[in-house]
């Protein structure tokens, strides 16, 4: 299994639309990692890509590990 991982901040959700299509046939899934600043982003990403994972706006990684 090829996985994508895109970082996404949120804004216009074309560039991440044209990823996707960009990579079908190429990656068996598109994980978003997505620094969440307004409810309704979550809303949208959530119907673009096959899985999403969220951090807080804030988020300080280090080590690997977000924090």
């Amino acid at each position: 299994m090829i996985s994508l991982l895109v970082p996404w901040w949120g804004g216009s959700t074309s560039p991440l639309i044209r990823t996707r299509d960009s990579t079908l046939g190429i990656a068996d899934e598109m994980v978003v990692i997505h620094q969440q600043l307004f409810d309704e982003d979550a809303d949208l990403v959530q119907r673009i890509a096959t899985k999403v994972a969220t951090v807080d706006w804030n988020a300080v990684f280090k080590l690997g590990l977000a924090s």
